[in-house]
């Protein structure tokens, strides 16, 4: 069909769409991409720490460097937990597991029963995504208060520790004389 040029954010949507939320878009390849003009591994970087999403040449292929979102760090104590797309996509997916196992339990009675009921439901699909890699630990609270039972409400409290992507790999050389 020919050539066309773009900036290539449909191939990287449409990589983000096929990969499961646990692995990250960084360092796969982009199918069907040709750069026109390549970057160096330093110009990358100086972009991703400006929050865009580069994509490098390598070994034939075209690859996304780094798989970032636009939350940024401004130092050690004015910090976003959503910097990275997989800790997003796996925070996402846990919501909806919980949102979605829930769901049957709307309409029955607002008691202790039905909130243990609910929370051996979402432990278990918590658990699912723990067994799947996508999670390390995770906690929740489901709780009601008199008034939120009257009101019809339940709330459910996650603390969710993803598993974090592997961004860079250090290797250390010695060297000893015989």
């Amino acid at each position: 069909l020919g050539y066309y040029n773009t900036d290539g954010a449909a191939a990287y949507a449409g990589l983000i769409a096929g990969l499961p939320a646990k692995s990250a878009p960084t360092n796969k390849v982009l199918q069907g991409v040709v750069m026109a003009q390549g970057i160096s591994n330093y110009q990358a970087d100086r972009l991703a720490g400006s929050r865009y999403v580069t994509c490098l040449d390598k070994a034939k292929c075209v690859v996304v460097a780094s798989a970032m979102t636009g939350a940024y760090n401004i130092d050690s104590y004015s910090r976003s937990d959503f910097v990275r797309l997989t800790t997003v996509r796996i925070v996402h997916d846990a919501i909806n597991y919980v949102r979605n196992v829930a769901d049957q339990f709307i309409g029955e009675p607002n008691n202790a029963p039905q909130r243990n009921a609910m929370a051996t439901a979402i432990e278990n699909a918590l658990k699912t995504m723990q067994e799947a890699g996508a999670l390390r630990r995770f906690n929740f609270n489901v709780y009601a208060s008199p008034t939120d039972q009257v009101l019809g409400k339940a709330t459910v409290e996650l603390i969710l520790v993803p598993a974090f992507e592997l961004q860079q790999i250090t290797v250390v050389v010695a060297l000893a004389s015989e």
